[in-house]
């Protein structure tokens, strides 16, 4: 029989809590994701373990391609803004938009409803409060 140490570091198993302080996620998200069989979970007593290498699978799914270089800054050399062209404005929105799908599964709905509700009033687009 071959030991553990033959096939390299044995699985990390650890709580919903647990998993959830690493990714940085609701534990409640962690048991949907279980629930839904987006990671796997296995009941021991009272307790369900999951595996951390299928969280680190979904962050690495939900990473964001590494960045191009930046555009040019949107102010002068004066401080003030300068209108951006319409290739710079498309290319800041696409990074955007890759940006909000990339995190698009991770957090409870209610935490994204306040995550766009705060992007939203950032870009002056939304409700103040």
């Amino acid at each position: 029989m071959a030991s553990v140490s033959a096939w390299g570091q044995p699985a990390r198993y650890g709580s919903a809590d647990e998993l959830a302080a690493y990714a940085g996620v609701s534990s409640k998200t962690i048991r949907r994701m279980v629930a839904s069989g987006k990671v796997r979970g296995a009941k021991v007593g009272r307790r369900v373990l999951i595996p951390f290498e299928d969280i680190d699978g979904l962050v690495r799914k939900a990473a964001v391609a590494p960045m191009t270089p930046p555009p040019p800054s949107a102010l002068d050399a004066s401080g003030r803004a300068r209108p951006l062209g319409p290739g710079e404005a498309l290319w800041r929105a696409r990074r955007a938009s890759e940006a909000l799908e990339a995190l698009d599964g991770l957090g409870e709905e209610a935490e994204q409803a306040v995550t766009l509700a705060a992007l939203l009033e950032g870009l002056g687009e939304g409700p103040a409060r």
